[in-house]
């Protein structure tokens, strides 16, 4: 049986990267980007940050 979390994991295509950074050297961005890259909606958290990556 699918726990609950796994059918939750497996079904959304929306993330939020918490602490996403604009800058493209910094991990969280990377990470954003490639779950972008596989077609993944990204919402960003990280109010000191005005640009999406």
């Amino acid at each position: 049986m699918i726990k609950v979390e796994e059918e939750i994991l497996n079904s959304s295509r929306v993330v939020a990267v918490v602490g996403l950074s604009a800058k493209p050297d910094r991990p969280s961005y990377k990470v954003a980007s490639y779950l972008k890259g596989q077609g993944y909606k990204i919402i960003p958290v990280n109010p000191a940050e005005k640009e999406r990556c």
